[in-house]
């Protein structure tokens, strides 16, 4: 657990995605739950359920808005969580057992029967709340997600970014738009931001944002003049010269995952 100020924590060492929690003088804001037993009830132990105010989603991904029942019906959320959650209903063993199989063998009576909780307030493109002497912004960004979001102190230059900005290698999915990502990026470059608390991983700074950054716009630059000069995706993925804009070394294992973001790289430029 790191505590970053006087009235502000961030749990980093759970395997489902890391849960910030902000002390105010009318309750606890919650950002993003755990997602396996053993950590809903050690979170437990660090606060107290009922001093929670609201749990604030940053996204709408299971790893982060799984165990939000565990921590009462106050819960915020950009407006394109719900048909996630509701799609998730049914659909989590499946996810669960595809992308994290060996975790769906220990955890399958859990995961066959756990439910969601939806959120009670929703927003379309921003949110601003105050509690208990805390103002917290919170603003739709896309990029990673429909309802990905930044939760944002501006007292205290802090921002909770979900799975924006992050060490090493970016958190890309299927349903990515690095257009979207980009512009996010270069804005948390530009926000009076001193720290980033990001989904998984360290604690890190808008440092981290510009690297990944860097990576997108030169995957984009390759992969279009690429695309551009006739090459296939195939072609194109082979010919990448990635070196000069990877935000980490280039190893072997990295490979197969720069190839998945070519792959849908090409096609959105």
């Amino acid at each position: 657990m790191r505590q970053l100020n006087d009235r502000i924590y961030v749990e980093t060492g759970y395997p489902g995605c890391n849960v910030g929690w902000i002390k105010t003088g009318d309750g606890v804001l919650l950002i993003d739950t755990p997602s396996l037993p053993q950590d809903i009830t050690d979170l437990k132990t660090k606060i107290d359920v009922k001093d929670i105010a609201y749990t604030i989603f940053t996204h709408e991904h299971f790893d982060h808005t799984l165990g939000a029942a565990a921590f009462g019906k106050r819960i915020i959320s950009q407006e394109k969580v719900i048909p996630e959650l509701i799609r998730l209903q049914t659909a989590l063993p499946q996810d669960v057992s595809y992308f994290f199989a060996e975790l769906y063998k220990q955890y399958k009576g859990y995961f066959d029967q756990v439910k969601f909780q939806f959120p009670q307030i929703t927003f379309q493109d921003s949110l601003q709340i105050h509690v208990g002497g805390v103002e917290l912004e919170m603003f739709r960004v896309g990029g990673h997600s429909p309802a990905s979001s930044f939760v944002y102190l501006p007292q205290d230059e802090i921002l909770f970014c979900g799975d924006t900005a992050n060490f090493g290698m970016p958190y890309v999915t299927p349903i990515s738009v690095f257009s979207e990502w980009i512009a996010l990026l270069q804005k948390i470059e530009t926000m009076p931001v001193r720290t980033v608390v990001p989904g998984h991983g360290d604690i890190c700074t808008p440092a981290e944002a510009r690297r990944i950054r860097v990576y997108f716009e030169g995957l984009r630059d390759n992969v279009r003049s690429l695309k551009k000069s006739g090459r296939s995706l195939n072609d194109a993925i082979r010919e990448l010269e990635t070196e000069t804009y990877l935000p980490v070394p280039l190893t072997e294992d990295l490979r197969p995952q720069i190839a998945y973001h070519a792959g849908l790289m090409y096609a959105q430029v």
